[in-house]
């Protein structure tokens, strides 16, 4: 069993990095990934102690802000700040997303872009 939670987690992880833009349901991701649902639960507390959902969020966010702190890459997709950069991952609410940021990275979106910027110059 522990086998099957730890190839679980990993199959999640992989799926989600690979796939930052499809928002699926829990089922839906046990489905794409050929995993019981109770073994993505267990194996993603038991690994990223985050459940499937909360690792996929995580990874979206990660990518926002990989955008954030690269002018470059985000010019290279036609993005020009924060908003942009986040609904380019998918997150539809502003304020949903900066309070998620917040409390992954300690600091507000903006901030994360202004220091960024104040770096460059």
């Amino acid at each position: 069993k522990r086998e099957a939670r730890h190839e679980a987690a990993i199959e999640l992880l992989h799926w989600c990095t690979q796939n930052p833009m499809k928002i699926l349901t829990v089922e839906e991701l046990s489905f794409e990934i050929f995993q019981s649902r109770t073994s993505l639960f267990k194996g993603s507390r038991e690994h990223f102690e985050r459940t499937p959902l909360e690792l996929q969020r995580s990874i979206r966010l990660d990518r926002v802000r990989q955008l954030l702190l690269s002018p470059t890459l985000r010019a290279s997709q036609g993005l020009t700040g924060v908003g942009d950069s986040a609904e380019s991952m998918g997150f539809t609410s502003r304020s949903h997303f900066a309070r998620r940021y917040k409390e992954q990275y300690g600091e507000h979106p903006v901030d994360t872009l202004n220091n960024r910027l104040q770096v460059e110059n």
